[in-house]
């Protein structure tokens, strides 16, 4: 794995000091683990994009969607690979967005969903493609799927995972109950591996926020690093100036100790799967 010198602190604070050293290691523990997870999934991604290229090859997403709450490294993969795939070939490239579909209660999540989905329509196009990393309940594709359907959006799902632990954990029976719950749903579901154990890359969600670089923002669906989510609450509270200070130097930690060296690792992996699948 890649390594990111620590950012170097300059100030007197023995106490923010040891605290930094401390969030370091930890932050190079969970980096490591999530790295030798992801690669791990490689195969999955590999077999995903696949099932992908025909649709690509057609320009056929106007934009890749990430489930943010599991799905960005799926998204973040898939975008890339696709990125790099469309440019080859002089297509347009397909935009990539996230939307937090948060743990709301169902019909808190489909009205989040819904009003994001409205505001970010112009950038939709008529075609995307929906990314998560498992699917367990369906309960969330069901909620995607629903709120692009209505403003006209075909959208098809790309997933990882199926969790062997669902009713449905084969593609073809998740994609009868997905069109049974949505009788209009033209689009397709693409599955990496089905009737799969939830891999540890999955289980780690609340890690994966700071691993990603990225948390729900309250009831919004925006993602923001976690570090710089609390830099700006505290600032908008009115904190003193030490407190401020002390956000200030954890937000580069964690900056340069997890989110730099997940982003490059992602693009690092997603660059192989291109020349592999592709031969460039």
């Amino acid at each position: 794995m890649r390594e990111f010198t620590k950012p170097s602190y300059s100030g007197n604070n023995e106490s923010l000091r040891t605290e930094l050293d401390e969030l370091q290691q930890e932050n190079q523990e969970i980096v490591s683990e999530y790295v030798a997870e992801l690669h791990k999934a490689e195969l999955i991604f590999e077999s995903l994009i696949n099932q992908l290229t025909n649709g690509l090859a057609e320009s056929r997403w106007d934009a890749i969607i990430g489930d943010d709450i599991r799905g960005r490294a799926t998204a973040l993969v898939i975008g890339k690979v696709a990125r790099n795939y469309t440019e080859h070939l002089g297509l347009p490239l397909p935009r990539r967005l996230f939307i937090a579909t948060g743990k709301h209660d169902i019909e808190g999540r489909q009205q989040l969903i819904e009003n994001y989905v409205e505001l970010i329509q112009r950038k939709l196009g008529n075609r995307v493609l929906f990314t998560t990393e498992y699917i367990e309940s369906g309960e969330t594709i069901q909620h995607a799927i629903a709120a692009f359907q209505r403003l006209g959006i075909t959208c098809d799902v790309a997933s990882a995972y199926i969790a062997s632990n669902t009713m449905n954990h084969r593609t073809e029976e998740t994609t009868k109950e997905l069109r049974s719950a949505i009788p209009d749903w033209q689009g397709s579901l693409y599955v990496g591996e089905e009737d799969s154990e939830v891999p540890k890359i999955c289980r780690h969600i609340f890690k994966i926020y700071d691993v990603m670089g990225v948390k729900k923002s309250s009831g919004r669906p925006t993602t923001i690093a976690t570090s710089k989510l609390k830099l700006a609450e505290a600032q908008a509270d009115g904190a003193s100036e030490d407190e401020i200070a002390q956000l200030k130097e954890v937000h580069k930690l964690h900056t340069a100790t997890i989110i730099k060296p997940v982003r490059q690792e992602l693009t690092h992996l997603s660059d192989g799967l291109f020349a592999r699948i592709f031969g460039s």
